[in-house]
């Protein structure tokens, strides 16, 4: 008779475990340093300033995990420097405090990706100093602790741009034109609404902009049709999109709410509203069409959609010609009520 012995497994991996699989990345764009700070941005990494061997540093390096590659970003806009204090908060970055060299900083900077830029904000509230801590939370940021001489453990919170409340300041009803691009009606918040004169209305977009830039909404109802989607622009963070199929919409005045919008800093607007009158053809924003419309149509017969002319181009395949006038005689006699 033999005996087999045999040991139990662990259920689950340890947290730690250590690979032998080749996981190395790319070397760090600008070379060694230590005492860096960084940050994430969306889907991309990003690492600067820092130290090497007494030399402070401002080079700042954006990494790409799926092609693996550095790209060299605008220098820090700060004095070069080490053991700074960062963190992210929508889509900007935020580096403070360190130390240059010389003496410790209090002086704070906000990093814009998009442009790729440094723009210099408030001073940190707290006495300079270097080697603290940092994180954000619910589009705030926060620094604490650190040293100048003595260690510390004060904290601060940073409000982005004074923490303004979010509210709208303009919308439009967006369609694009074939290959000349989209092109947008003001939709005013008060007043005569704006007319939405083209077709495609199976696809409507309402742009939504807002003083601070968005990271969503809860959701979107609309008071005719149905709502597709409601998202952030990615051409424009102050914009909020939302998609509704406005088939049977013609010839009536609808209201497109965004519900519970949240901004990067922290605020949240229970609801955001814009009103659009839909009526095919009505170039001139009259509220009714008429032999009017067709003339303004006819005058700029072809032309190519631009600017000036888009509302002509009814038919949206970005030239303006016998479609478009056919398309808003078709119409005439169509009003709002």
């Amino acid at each position: 008779m033999s005996l087999v012995c045999q040991r139990s497994l662990p259920t689950h991996a340890p947290p730690w475990v250590h690979c032998s699989c080749n996981l190395r990345k790319a070397d760090c764009g600008g070379g060694p340093r230590g005492s860096a700070s960084s940050f994430t941005i969306g889907s991309k990494g990003y690492v600067g300033i820092g130290g090497n061997n007494g030399i402070e540093k401002k080079d700042f390096w954006e990494f790409d995990p799926v092609g693996n590659t550095w790209t060299q970003k605008a220098d820090f806009g700060g004095t070069a420097r080490e053991q700074a204090t960062q963190f992210a908060i929508g889509i900007k970055g935020y580096i403070g405090t360190g130390y240059d060299g010389s003496t410790w900083t209090s002086d704070f900077w906000e990093y814009d990706p998009s442009s790729n830029t440094w723009t210099q904000k408030a001073e940190f509230g707290g006495t300079a100093r270097y080697d603290g801590i940092g994180f954000s939370v619910g589009g705030k940021g926060y620094i604490g602790t650190g040293y100048n001489g003595t260690y510390l453990n004060d904290f601060w919170e940073y409000s982005p741009d004074g923490g303004s409340d979010l509210t709208l300041t303009s919308a439009a009803s967006r369609k694009t034109h074939g290959a000349k691009g989209a092109f947008d009606i003001s939709l005013p918040l008060s007043g005569n609404v704006g007319i939405e004169c083209r077709t495609g209305l199976t696809r409507n977009v309402v742009v939504m902009t807002f003083n601070n830039n968005v990271t969503g909404a809860d959701s979107a109802s609309s008071s005719g049709g149905t709502v597709g989607s409601v998202s952030v622009d990615p051409a424009d963070a102050h914009n909020l999109l939302v998609t509704f199929n406005g088939a049977a919409c013609n010839g009536s005045t609808v209201t497109v709410t965004a519900n519970n919008v949240h901004c990067d800093q922290g605020n949240t607007l229970s609801s955001a509203s814009a009103s659009m009158g839909i009526l095919v053809g009505d170039v001139t924003g009259d509220g009714r069409v008429t032999n009017g419309d067709t003339a303004a149509v006819r005058a700029v017969q072809g032309q190519q959609t631009n600017a000036s002319n888009f509302r002509d181009d009814v038919t949206l395949d970005g030239k303006i010609n016998t479609q478009d006038v056919q398309t808003v005689r078709s119409h005439r006699g169509d009003v709002l009520p």
